[in-house]
C-alpha cells in the first residue's frame, strides 16, 4: 500500500543552519494524493463558479437569459419577495 506522505528532504540556504528556521522542509504529500487534493479544489471551486456564471449570462440551466444579471435582472428577488416573510400562521385541524 502506498504511502501518502513522502520523506521531508532537507533545504538549506548557502550559510543558513539546518533546523526549524533554517529551511527544513516538512513532509510532502505524494504526487497522486497531491493531483487528487488539485482535482478536488477545481471540483469545489466548479460549484461555486458555475451558479455565477448562469445568473450573471443567463445560460438557460436555471436563470433564463431575459432575467440574467447584465439583462438587469436581480439575482435576490425570489429570495426578497417570498424567503422573508417566515412562517404561515394557519390555524392547525384537528
Amino acid at each position: 500500500m502506498a504511502t501518502l506522505l513522502t520523506p521531508s528532504h532537507k533545504i538549506t540556504a548557502a550559510g543558513a543552519p539546518a533546523g526549524p528556521t533554517g529551511g527544513e522542509s516538512g513532509p510532502t504529500l505524494a504526487l497522486p494524493a497531491r493531483i487528487a487534493l488539485a482535482a478536488l479544489r477545481v471540483l469545489v471551486a466548479w460549484t461555486f463558479i458555475w451558479p455565477f456564471l448562469d445568473k450573471l449570462f443567463g445560460l438557460g440551466f436555471s436563470t433564463p437569459a431575459a432575467k440574467s444579471v447584465i439583462n438587469g435582472g436581480s439575482p435576490t428577488e425570489g429570495f426578497l419577495l417570498h424567503g422573508t416573510k417566515g412562517p404561515s400562521r394557519t390555524p392547525s385541524t384537528r
